[in-house]
């Protein structure tokens, strides 16, 4: 079983990278790799080559995988509806349940 390693998009809040990293899951972000500001199919395309799965609140990630574009997989949850502790958990529980094959082109609704 291969683990899922996770790429938060841009407007993760920082402390949600740290819940994870200190558990050692593999997680970045766009600021800290040199690729913020980029489009989100550029995003998706490197999460793809990378074989991590999309973190985001952005919707527009949803209209781009339902064009056909492979991925990953994406984790989507609206911006409000989870604490911090309550999303790092919910990342926690997708990591511990999920290997990266089963998220292979996979939306989960957080």
């Amino acid at each position: 079983m291969a683990e899922i390693r996770f790429f938060l998009d841009e407007h993760i809040p920082r402390p949600i990278l740290r819940g994870l990293q200190r558990r050692e899951i593999d997680a970045v972000r766009p600021q800290d790799i040199g690729r913020d500001g980029l489009p989100d199919e550029a995003q998706l395309a490197w999460a793809f080559d990378e074989g991590r799965v999309m973190v985001t609140f952005d919707q527009d990630y949803l209209k781009i995988a339902s064009g056909n574009v492979e991925h990953a997989g994406i984790a989507f949850c609206y911006p409000d509806k989870y604490g911090i502790g309550e999303l790092i958990g919910l990342l926690i529980m997708l990591y511990e349940l999920v290997d990266s094959e089963e998220m292979r082109n996979q939306i989960e609704y957080l």
